[in-house]
């Protein structure tokens, strides 16, 4: 949750607010004095573009849905001329969590 705040900060920061992002951060666990084991957030990049559609399946496992098809759920909504036998395979823009859920911790294997 904190790396996810952390990168809407950033892209609130450089006034990005439409469309997709490539996001980098590196994260550290602060071992402080008193062993809270907190996590320090890291900005390495902001790009306004996709990071790369071979990240789909790999995002779609982890999470149950990728950049590019929130994308188009935001863009496209629910248009009229969708084929009808599509409609399993469509996002609901409002239906999507504002944070990921990950999918046994996002860990894939």
């Amino acid at each position: 949750r904190a790396v996810c705040e952390y990168a809407m900060e950033a892209l609130d920061a450089l006034n990005v607010h439409w469309g997709m992002s490539h996001t980098e951060i590196i994260v550290e666990e602060d071992d402080g004095d008193d062993g809270d084991g907190e996590i320090r957030p890291r900005l390495v990049e902001v790009n306004c573009r996709q990071h790369n559609t071979d990240f789909a399946p790999l995002t779609t496992a982890a999470v149950g849905y990728n950049a590019l098809d929130m994308l188009l759920s935001a863009y496209l909504g629910d248009a009229d001329d969708f084929p009808p036998h599509t409609e399993h395979m469509r996002l609901i823009w409002n239906d999507l969590p504002d944070l990921p859920v990950t999918r046994a911790y996002g860990a894939i294997v």
